[in-house]
């Protein structure tokens, strides 16, 4: 999603642009189209290439030789992960959503165009310079403590947020960078060792980013009640639960490891 980066300007742009001091409606349309174009052609590339249908051998083999321990609703690094998931989406919907308001409740004479620019330029930039500098950490640390530490970090961040002033607009670019490896990290820690179960999986993390519908309600209405700023409390809390969740994979995989004659698990480190 880092494309997004580089589309947010020019959307803000028709999004915010005015005619005559009345929103230019009739250019509305024109950010979501372009969006609904670029998912075509990408759907389209999926449809026509031949993508292999990958299979663990060896855990395939020990799942329909019924010696798989739990199920997957009880292999709780999956189950905490889909719950890690949701918070995750959860937290950048709502980061995302109201990033605008929080600029213009807290940036004086900064208007909404200037905020949706910043957004892509800064936010969005910060968030793909993230994630490329996140393959390079997470290949050289275990994921589950780069995914703790991250999102340690974003906790203190929000905190800041919450602070307002100068210091909380610059944390809350800082976020974009921070949870950029979130994501991916999550759906690769939580589908580790599934065998055959990873298709269905792998679908029920996706599903999980029904999370980002909540967040943003539940932060319009602190807003509306109090302040924007407080509003980002439910990001806060949502990066702390990934924190613990991040912390305590280990433990969580270890207990849920299939246990097989002669299979060989492959460490957490090995982990892409």
């Amino acid at each position: 999603m880092a494309w997004v980066g580089f589309w947010v300007p020019s959307s803000g742009h028709f999004v915010f642009s005015k005619v005559n001091g009345v929103d230019a409606n009739g250019s509305l349309y024109i950010p979501y189209l372009g969006t609904g174009i670029v998912v075509a052609v990408l759907l389209a590339i999926f449809a026509l290439a031949h993508i292999p249908d990958l299979h663990a051998e060896e855990e395939v083999t020990a799942e329909a030789e019924g010696k798989a321990k739990k199920p997957l609703w009880l292999r709780f690094h999956f189950t905490f992960g889909v719950l890690a998931q949701f918070l995750y989406v959860a937290a950048q919907a709502g980061i995302f959503s109201f990033f605008i308001n929080y600029v213009l409740e807290n940036a004086r004479g900064v208007t909404a165009e200037q905020a949706a620019s910043w957004l892509g330029m800064f936010g969005f930039g910060l968030f793909m310079v993230g994630r490329l500098c996140g393959s390079g950490v997470v290949s050289v640390t275990r994921p589950d403590w780069a995914l703790a530490g991250y999102a340690v970090v974003n906790v203190a961040l929000c905190g800041l947020v919450m602070a307002g002033g100068r210091i909380g607009l610059y944390s809350l670019l800082a976020t974009f960078f921070f949870m950029s490896i979130m994501y991916p990290t999550i759906f690769a820690l939580g589908i580790r060792g599934l065998g055959e179960h990873t298709k269905l999986a792998s679908s029920l993390m996706v599903m999980s980013i029904v999370g980002g519908a909540i967040a943003p309600p539940l932060m319009g209405h602190i807003a509306d009640v109090s302040s924007m700023r407080s509003g980002f409390v439910i990001p806060l809390v949502c990066f702390g639960l990934i924190a613990l969740y991040g912390a305590g994979w280990r433990v969580l995989e270890s207990r849920d490891r299939i246990v097989t004659a002669g299979v060989r698990v492959l460490a957490p480190d090995s982990i892409a």
